[in-house]
């Protein structure tokens, strides 16, 4: 077994290189599970990736100014602003729907995979249709967490927004930069937590602030830094699908062929979510198995003593 470094750089770099080391095998577990259990992760996929192409396709249609002739705008046009207005909010809606059900979809289909030995696509649909309140529930609140965090994070970076001249102004302004990096960088740590939440809903057989508080309670302390590496991660990832996606679609010529490249680029969006929804599945999963034995009997007993009905 190798020695840690004694310097404190050293140390600290293990550290990282160790945490990056545990993200990236919960990352290749959860790649493995989706293709050993396909058949209950391909319908999920399926349910999302079809209602997510026709809604990218609907935006496009009606709100990309390279189709100012179709139908569907020009009636809009016609009709009013507010029309467009009632229509761009129903197209948010029905994303933000979309997005809840493959949240909860995956936390299931993810413990589902983990958890019982032979895991059946109809066992998992009857799970959700039954429990799907309480992994619901989580996300939504971990949602409101996530709002409130950022309201209270623009608050506060507001009020500490250099305003002075000289020397003086630029030290406020180092230190304004690093506490907005500081408060970054915390978020994402208590969104670890938060985002396994519906993970911990459906692990544990409860939903609201009780499954956001277990899956903080499982992911305490530095068990949680694999799941920050995975969310920075992600994060990056999508900022570069989102980047070429633009430049690709700005690029592109008018017609089919714009739509083509808009529509395939949500797809690969939303195969990226899926992804990272099974990671923080598996993380949690990992970090509850690490916590001593406290509640006595397995952790995924419910979902394995689920039976037909």
């Amino acid at each position: 077994m190798d020695r840690p470094p004694e310097n404190p750089l050293s140390r600290a770099l293990h550290a990282i290189h160790q945490e990056f080391i545990a993200a990236l095998s919960i990352l290749i577990d959860s790649v493995r599970i989706s293709v050993k259990n396909w058949h209950l992760f391909l319908p999920v996929i399926a349910a999302v990736l079809v209602p997510s192409s026709l809604l990218s396709l609907s935006q496009i249609l009606l709100f990309l100014p390279s189709f100012p002739s179709s139908k569907s705008r020009l009636f809009l046009l016609n009709a009013g602003d507010d029309a467009l207005v009632v229509a761009d909010a129903a197209l948010l809606l029905a994303r933000a729907a979309l997005d809840l059900f493959q949240a909860t979809a995956t936390a299931f289909a993810a413990c589902a995979a983990e958890g019982e030995p032979h895991p059946s696509l109809g066992n998992l649909i009857r799970r959700l249709r039954r429990d799907w309140a309480g992994p619901v529930a989580a996300l939504l609140y971990a949602g409101i967490l996530r709002a409130g965090y950022g309201c209270g994070s623009e608050v506060f970076a507001d009020a500490l927004l250099p305003v002075g001249a000289g020397p003086v102004g630029f030290a406020l302004w180092v230190c304004w930069a690093l506490v907005g990096i500081s408060g970054g960088l915390f978020f994402f740590y208590l969104d670890a937590a938060w985002a396994a939440g519906g993970a911990a809903a459906v692990a544990e057989s409860c939903g609201g602030l009780r499954a956001v508080a277990l899956a903080a309670e499982a992911t305490a302390r530095r068990r949680r830094a694999p799941g920050v590496v995975l969310l920075l991660g992600f994060r990056a990832c999508s900022g570069a699908v989102s980047w070429t996606a633009d430049w690709a679609v700005g690029r592109a010529a008018p017609g089919p062929v714009k739509v083509t490249v808009w529509v395939l680029a949500g797809d690969l969006a939303e195969l990226l979510r899926s992804l990272e929804l099974t990671a923080l599945a598996v993380f949690y999963c990992r970090c509850r198995r690490r916590r001593p034995a406290e509640d006595g009997g397995p952790l995924y007993s419910s979902l394995a003593s689920s039976s037909p009905s």
